[in-house]
């Protein structure tokens, strides 16, 4: 049996080594027979279930193999012949490894004694010496684990409630308005406010589904994805055209000689201008588009690895000559997309285009491309990033003296280079068939054999699937377990606004113990929503569901004043997990303009453009990107976003207010119980008193549409807006009294035009006089609601 090391040293064989299962001497004998003999190394209660796994994590993980082992069993360290290879917390799943590596050497023994307990102690030649002391809480702590694994413990403890036992949830109306925001920037319906009063929390899950059919909610979707594929960086001009061959799409520019028998719809007036635009865009949405179809026809979530089609819509089905095989409902609608399967060279030259889903995609390609010299290391990066949740960048985060490296071709026999190459190149030459362009482009003279073999892991793809080694990789990435891990955790960013928490890396440091448990408990709360969603047929909506479900989306308040009970380690992993909850997130620029729309029922335009000003002019000024230089969002408000947050404020205010009084109150979104001159003075035969109660009634009104809340107005919340219209009012009036100002409301801010199409108002109708000072008070209000952070965050 080929000999086993657990310490820094010699590759000594053991030929005494006894197989797993051996029968153990007991404790007279050996000294660490029952685990009952031996003191605990932590005041576990006699009644709370500790898992192998949670006591691994804690009692040997922690305070022995991270601070005392790792560093020599590492694959790079003087331990790495050895069976004990440990991964660092910046390999997906390191825990779960090196626990069932930790079971495999704790089956080695020798004269009935487990190594894994004697070559600590520095016996059996352990090249590290005496790492441990016999009777030492840690050398116990092995002792009780390899007991452990005789006689494995499990529970059924999915802990992350200890953590927020003194956090306040959202209620279900809470909860479903959030949901609301977040997903579809939409406010509940009466319907689904009266189901939550008839059904309770019960009907939150059915209310969530059906709202995961709604078209706002595919666009939140995209937007998801899109900030990973950063596929927009072509959505403008002819940039995803120019990424196509003429050699492989013939008919790629078909919009520039536009055949009217061909192409009925060229006599559409200036068509031909619009549909480069449809043309260049429908190219670039491709992936996300493959993402969204998937989702809405609640097809397994792997389909996004290995479908064997495109998304086209009508304009993008001309580029690649497939216009005659797919139906659209809409000719010259560009929102409608379709699957279709391509072919090389046209649709008559019988090559089909080898698709393998997102892999395959030129937009994708192109986005993360390669050179001669990288030979797809970038794009086997990315590979790892978005589909198996690893940032083989962490692997190299190591100190690294080159001078060392003198191998003959490192990357294949330096340990120090092999360490990432192993993982990289692999899926870096499944990427064979594919240049530096993104196109279809087999190699000659084959693969580099300077390089490993194009594969995944250890295996190597069969020659005969060569030609097909995209689509042979995407079925191997949506078998690995790290693909459900990456899709969740990348649904967690989506909904949550930030990462899930990444594993501590210094066992010295004074919050190590406490982060690793905290890590350790939402790692396993999100493996119960990985289950989920692979037993869900791998339904991305159900992993979606449950996060909102979750304590994590829920989390309201903190409530300070209980005590939370466990010590200071236990306060501490609390403190780490808070930080990972709350209902304040930043909304991007992109879901501020929906908020916008959606809830105020009127958009933030440029006075110039009339495009939206959040989506154009101040995009990347409010922490947004452009998908090419721009491609971090800011996620706290700065300074100059906070201008900007008030600019916007202040301008929707002005063009609105007036706008919403010039409509009948059954259709005004922010009035409908008070007219433009309610004012607390007599006037529609109202007695001032009944004014009053008219304008209480509308600012309780506008909190609860704006800002989701529901005021009384004896609530100090209500008091503040309340005394902000009057105050803006009483001294509009003492301006208009004293001659300092006019009657007619800012130029900008008047309402002279319908919004929806663009004609005259009668003059009747029109708003640009306010002789009482009221619609400016109004528009007080509303800028005051508007740049609340309960609007600006979700």
């Amino acid at each position: 049996m080929v000999g086993l090391i657990v310490g820094c040293g010699s590759n000594k064989d053991i030929s005494q080594d006894e197989p797993s299962g051996a029968q153990n001497p007991g404790p007279d004998q050996s000294g660490f027979g029952n685990p009952d003999h031996l003191p605990l190394p932590s005041d576990y209660t006699d009644t709370e279930c500790v898992s192998n796994k949670r006591f691994f994590v804690e009692q040997v993980w922690t305070p022995v193999l991270a601070t005392r082992c790792m560093n020599c069993h590492s694959s790079l360290g003087q331990a790495k012949q050895s069976r004990l290879i440990l991964q660092d917390a910046y390999q997906t799943g390191f825990l779960d490894r090196n626990l069932e590596t930790f079971e495999e050497v704790a089956s080695y023994s020798k004269d009935g004694q487990p190594l894994v307990l004697l070559k600590p102690l520095g016996e059996d030649s352990h090249g590290g010496g005496i790492v441990l002391k016999k009777d030492s809480p840690e050398h116990n702590a092995l002792a009780v684990m390899v007991e452990r694994l005789k006689n494995p413990i499990f529970c059924d403890d999915v802990i992350v409630e200890s953590l927020f036992k003194n956090v306040e949830l959202l209620d279900s109306l809470e909860t479903l308005r959030k949901a609301r925001v977040t997903l579809t920037s939409t406010l509940p319906t009466e319907h689904e406010i009266d189901r939550i009063d008839l059904e309770g929390p019960v009907a939150l899950a059915s209310i969530l589904d059906d709202m995961m059919t709604e078209p706002e909610f595919f666009v939140w979707l995209k937007e998801v994805y899109n900030d990973f594929f950063r596929t927009d960086a072509y959505a403008k001009g002819t940039a995803a055209i120019d990424l196509l061959s003429d050699s492989d799409f013939p008919t790629r520019h078909w919009f520039e000689d536009c055949d009217t028998a061909a192409y009925p719809m060229c006599n559409t007036g200036n068509f031909a201008e619009a549909a480069k635009e449809f043309t260049n865009w429908s190219v670039a949405q491709d992936a996300l588009e493959l993402v969204v179809h998937v989702v809405r026809n609640d097809k397994p979530f792997t389909e996004i690895l290995t479908a064997d089609y495109m998304m086209v819509n009508p304009y993008s089905a001309r580029v690649y000559d497939v216009h005659q095989e797919v139906y659209f409902n809409a000719p010259l609608e560009h929102r409608e997309f379709r699957p279709a399967k391509v072919s090389l060279g046209g649709a008559d030259s019988g090559v089909p285009y080898p698709h393998a889903g997102v892999l395959t995609s030129p937009a994708w390609l192109n986005r993360f491309p390669t050179t001669d010299t990288n030979v797809n290391r970038h794009r086997s990066r990315m590979v790892y990033s978005f589909f198996l949740a690893t940032d083989v960048l962490k692997l190299a985060e190591r100190s690294l003296d080159q001078s060392q490296i003198t191998a003959h071709n490192p990357t294949m026999n330096e340990s120090a280079c092999t360490v990432c190459h192993a993982v990289v190149d692999p899926i870096a030459g499944a990427f064979q068939n594919w240049n530096n362009n993104g196109r279809f482009r087999p190699p000659d003279e084959g693969w580099h054999q300077d390089m490993r073999p194009p594969g995944f892991g250890a295996e190597v793809i069969p020659a005969l699937k060569a030609s097909e080694s995209l689509q042979w990789l995407g079925q191997k990435l949506v078998a690995d377990r790290r693909f459900v891990t990456s899709v969740v955790h990348t649904m967690f960013e989506g909904v949550m606004g930030h990462s899930t928490l990444q594993p501590p890396s210094d066992p010295k440091s004074p919050d190590y113990s406490a982060s690793l448990s905290t890590y350790l408990q939402q790692d396993e709360y999100l493996k119960t929503i990985e289950e989920a969603f692979m037993e869900d047929n791998y339904n991305l909506k159900t992993a979606i569901r449950e996060i909102i479900l979750s304590p994590y989306f829920r989390a309201k308040n903190y409530n300070a004043e209980q005590p939370h009970g466990g010590g200071a380690a236990e306060v501490s992993a609390s403190t780490v997990a808070l930080n990972q909850v709350g209902t304040g997130r930043l909304l991007t620029p992109e879901r501020l303009n929906r908020r916008l729309e959606n809830v105020m029922g009127y958009a933030w335009l440029d006075s110039e453009t009339e495009e939206s000003a959040l989506l154009t002019t101040y995009r990347l000024f409010y922490g947004g990107i452009d998908f090419k230089k721009d491609m971090i969002r800011v996620n706290s408000m700065s300074g100059m976003m906070a201008n900007v947050a008030q600019r916007m404020a202040n301008e929707v205010a002005c063009q609105a207010v007036a706008y919403d009084f010039t409509l009948p109150p059954e259709s005004r979104t922010l009035f409908p119980y008070v007219e433009w001159d309610y004012a607390a003075t007599e006037k529609h035969g109202f007695h001032v008193p009944e004014m009053v109660e008219f304008i209480k009634t509308n600012i309780v009104y506008l909190h609860s549409r704006l800002l989701g809340e529901t005021l009384t107005t004896d609530s100090d919340e209500f008091a503040r807006t309340y005394s902000l219209f009057m105050g803006v009012m009483e001294k509009g009036q003492q301006l208009l009294e004293n001659e300092l100002t006019t009657v007619q409301i800012p130029t900008a801010c008047h309402a002279t035009m319908d919004l929806e199409t663009g004609e005259e108002l009668p003059m009747e109708l029109q708003m640009v006089n306010d002789p009482d000072y009221t619609i400016r008070a109004w528009m007080a209000v509303t800028a005051y609601l508007l740049s609340d952070y309960r609007f600006l965050f979700e």
